[in-house]
């Protein structure tokens, strides 16, 4: 439950600060398994990257996921 609220208030940050949904790039720090929405050109068209903080000495899990997904579990928040 803390990691959802913590998603969410990681998504919801940067969609207030900078009226947007999604970052531009990928942020420098990213705390250990918080996860945060990057829209790039290294996705395809109608896809998103999904960016997850990892744990000091492991990479960073990026994972390019369809925008409907997004919508049906961010939608409300978004």
């Amino acid at each position: 439950m803390r990691i959802l609220a913590l998603v969410i208030f990681v998504v919801m940050l940067p969609a207030h600060a900078s009226a947007e949904r999604f970052l531009k790039r990928e942020p420098l720090m990213l705390a250990p398994y918080a996860s945060v929405l990057v829209k790039t050109d290294a996705c395809p068209p109608g896809m998103v990257m999904r960016v997850r903080g990892a744990i000091h000495g492991r990479a960073r899990q990026r994972t390019c996921i369809p925008m409907e997904q997004v919508l049906a579990t961010y939608g409300s928040v978004l």
